[in-house]
């Protein structure tokens, strides 16, 4: 089973992502993850890819395909695996197609674009231990401190209202048309969940929309 996991930066992707693998036992795969990987193991292609990188150029669509082919060759991906971040746009997704790579659901992660600035632009990060907080929805037990080390959280640069928008309308721009694409195959199914409450309500759409 392949699935392509779509959502706007703070649609909680990552959450829904982890729910997946829990609850199927399928591989998450993350091109970025993949990139480093290869380069860290410096195979031919990792080379390649360094190459590009290095220059401050964008790895080439078909050269992270063929990273994509190498990944899911592996023996973890026989169960089949949950793609994210890759196709951001739809020359990427036509690349995945000639290569026969299909997903077979699409879960695209809906949540309204003022939901998502709020869920951002509270965000509070514990740097050195990776801990995620928020001043709304998750708020430390002394405000701007590290429940565990007391240390304080720091919020990244572009988590403000005006980059979060920026972002937002990049992501608009990029995904429907991979939406639109996907469409016009009948073999993949297309599943709409609405993002904007718990959690757990949300894993719960999600795994009935793939399990039927």
């Amino acid at each position: 089973m392949i699935i392509l996991l779509i959502g706007a930066p703070g649609s909680g992707k990552g959450v829904q992502g982890q729910a997946l693998i829990d609850h199927l036992g399928l591989l998450r795969i993350s091109t970025g993850d993949m990139l480093r990987e290869q380069i860290d193991k410096k195979t031919a292609l990792g080379v390649q890819a360094k190459k590009y990188m290095d220059e401050g150029m964008l790895v080439p669509d078909d050269l992270i395909v063929k990273l994509l082919q190498v990944r899911i060759s592996a023996p973890d991906c026989e169960r089949g695996f949950i793609l994210d971040g890759f196709p951001r746009t739809e020359s990427q997704a036509q690349a995945l197609t000639d290569q026969g790579l299909l997903p077979d659901h699409i879960i695209f992660l809906d949540v309204p674009q003022e939901a998502i600035i709020q869920r951002i632009c509270g965000r509070l990060t514990h740097v050195s231990s990776g801990r995620v907080y928020h001043e709304v929805f998750n708020p430390p037990k002394i405000a701007g401190l590290d429940d565990v080390t007391g240390e304080p959280l720091e919020r990244r640069g572009d988590d403000n209202e005006v980059s979060v928008r920026q972002r937002l309308a990049v992501f608009e721009e990029q995904t429907q048309p991979v939406i639109e694409y996907y469409k016009s195959y009948d073999q993949v199914s297309i599943h709409h969940i609405e993002g904007n409450r718990s959690p757990l309500n949300v894993s719960g759409a999600v795994l009935e929309a793939i399990e039927g």
